[in-house]
């Protein structure tokens, strides 16, 4: 028995030692003064600083804090999406009929490009946790967001020759671009989040947002379409120019979630 209480005696004033030296919430958590960066990582080789597909307002995207005290920090999201994309299709195609064999020739090229961006300041205010490594807040935040207008641009090649003689039957080369104009979009929300911090001045975590969001886009649309076009080499210009008024509003409030890892360094 005496054993069994000396052996627990020695054990509680090892960890008693071992909780003495394990570092304080002041020593592995940010104070004032300290900088830091969030983004989220998604899956093991992607990452990632904007859901733009889905929604201009969503999180997360690139995170600075600037802490101005131990439970106060200053935040700033910013969001940034810029889209080019293009791709190219060439094919040639026989048709043997026994009237008249023709081939043909289709070239299509298309190109697609936008920018957006998003800026939402903050503040955050860091609560008390027990767990010394656990960093639990709450915020606020106002944005702006900027849509840029887009251009999605096909040219498309399509000549046909008589397969027997060479001679063009037929030509058609156009190209199309649509520009759609951009807009704005305005946005508060209320903050839930948390870090926990595995290492000095390094975390993980997670926010989840409430919050209201207004975006409008629209304005003179244009669509233009030139080219060539006519039977055999008798070369037709095509010169089209439409212009059409687009808007389209819509206001929301949504909770959402960093879904993911979020790491934040600080230093």
């Amino acid at each position: 028995m005496k054993r069994i209480v000396f052996s627990l005696v020695l054990f509680l004033g090892f960890a008693a030692s071992v909780s003495a030296q394990e570092p304080t919430a002041e020593r592995i958590k940010p104070a004032g003064g300290d900088f830091g960066l969030g983004f989220k990582i998604t899956g093991l080789s992607n990452v990632n600083f904007s859901e733009w597909d889905s929604d201009h307002f969503a999180i997360p995207q690139l995170l600075g804090r600037y802490y101005i005290s131990d439970k106060f920090a200053l935040r700033a999201r910013l969001g940034l999406d810029m889209t080019n994309l293009s791709s190219h299709y060439d094919n040639t195609t026989a048709d043997d009929r026994p009237i008249v064999p023709i081939t043909a020739d289709s070239v299509i090229d298309t190109r697609f490009k936008t920018a957006n961006f998003s800026l939402f300041p903050g503040l955050e205010y860091h609560l008390a946790s027990p767990a010394t490594k656990m960093d639990p807040y709450v915020g606020v935040e106002l944005g702006l967001s900027y849509i840029g207008k887009t251009t999605d641009k096909n040219t498309t090649k399509i000549n046909t020759f008589d397969a027997t003689s060479g001679a063009q039957l037929s030509n058609y080369f156009a190209t199309t671009t649509i520009e759609t104009p951009g807009g704005i979009g305005f946005g508060g929300n209320a903050i839930l989040g948390f870090n926990y911090f595995f290492s000095d001045n390094f975390a993980i975590g997670a926010e989840y947002t409430i919050g209201t969001t207004y975006t409008k886009v629209g304005g003179l649309a244009t669509k233009t379409i030139t080219g060539t076009q006519g039977p055999g080499t008798n070369f037709a210009p095509i010169d089209v120019l439409l212009q059409y008024q687009t808007e389209n509003s819509a206001m929301n409030s949504k909770v959402r979630s960093t879904g993911g890892v979020n790491i934040s360094i600080f230093w």
